[in-house]
């Protein structure tokens, strides 16, 4: 898959976003999350509005999350911190993942030690429902209607082939957040098949939906040697297509390209880091780049859809990519 790449067109660019997962990790904080007020979606209490209330200016909040200490800080645009949230006091530890709902009025917080997703609503910083997702839950990621959340739930460590994927149905206009679904990936008939190329102790990590919401791309870890990627049909709720860590070197970040027309998928160790492009109509890898530093991890596209970054963890290298597969840029 590493040979004979194809050239790729550069995609457009957007004209807005849902969320920015942090892309530098530190001992303690691990994850941040930037809101993003613009287009009208949300204005925030206090700002300023203009005719018919359409808000003046974009604004926004920056939620970094201490996994050492189970809270969220939140700041604003100056860097001033305003709040806190206090999640262990709640039940949820080592909060780690952290997605909104589109129109910023809720977060879906992933916490692995306490095997729970926290639901935030945004404007007061409450807690309001905190579910059971299962062992090492890892990121909880919000459909582009809002309608559902897909949790990667990675398993018990001496629990073998637990991993799964949950589905959490959101109402958000009674702000109701009820279990639905699940699909245990080793009960599932395509990766059975391909079972011999896994490890039993590996599980879903990360996920990203298709532009439509109807396809989920999932990878799989917490180890590279764990990982590879599966796609999921999410109305029939089954494997459509299986990758091993021998085809698909990835264990982490899950992001649609700004066109909808690829999943950008990151792999990394010690002494890897890789990213790759799939065709989002195919399902089919069509590039594959190296990350120019060792534990490729977190990645994401700016607001105005131009560049891609990606942060090495281990090498605390940032690449970003812009116009061009190769057209790299890094910084430390």
């Amino acid at each position: 898959m590493a040979s004979n790449q194809p050239s790729i067109p550069a995609v457009p660019g957007r004209s807005r976003f849902r969320t920015l997962r942090a892309l530098a990790v530190s001992a303690l904080v691990c994850f941040g999350l930037l809101v993003a007020c613009a287009d009208g979606e949300a204005t925030p209490e206090g700002a300023d509005v203009g005719p018919e209330g359409a808000a003046v200016e974009a604004t926004f909040e920056i939620w970094a999350m201490d996994q050492g200490t189970h809270i969220i800080h939140i700041f604003d645009p100056e860097l001033n911190e305003t709040a806190t949230i206090d999640l262990g006091a709640r039940g949820a530890e080592v909060p780690h993942m952290i997605e909104f709902t589109s129109d910023h009025r809720y977060a879906f917080v992933a916490n692995p030690a306490t095997g729970n997703t926290a639901v935030i609503r945004a404007q007061d910083r409450e807690v309001v429902a905190l579910l059971d997702t299962g062992p090492r839950t890892h990121h909880a990621a919000v459909a582009p209607d809002d309608r559902r959340v897909l949790v990667s739930v990675i398993g018990a460590g001496d629990v073998a082939w637990d991993g799964k994927l949950v589905e959490i149905e959101v109402d958000l206009e009674n702000e109701s957040f009820t279990l639905g679904r699940e699909l245990l990936l080793a009960e599932d008939p395509l990766f059975a098949e391909r079972s011999d190329d896994f490890f039993e102790t590996g599980g879903a990590v990360c996920m990203d939906f298709t532009a439509d919401g109807r396809i989920g791309y999932v990878t799989l870890g917490p180890g590279l040697d764990e990982g590879g990627v599966v796609v999921v049909d999410l109305e029939s709720m089954e494997l459509i297509e299986v990758f091993g860590p021998d085809e698909v070197r990835a264990n982490c970040g899950t992001i649609l390209s700004p066109d909808g027309g690829h999943m950008y998928l990151v792999g990394g160790d010690a002494d890897v880091g890789v990213w790759y492009a799939v065709d989002t109509e195919t399902h089919t890898p069509v590039h594959q780049g190296e990350s120019h530093g060792h534990d490729a991890h977190g990645s994401w596209v700016t607001p105005d859809g131009s560049e891609y970054w990606l942060v090495n963890r281990v090498t605390v290298v940032l690449q970003t990519l812009s116009d061009k597969w190769a057209d790299f840029r890094s910084c430390t």
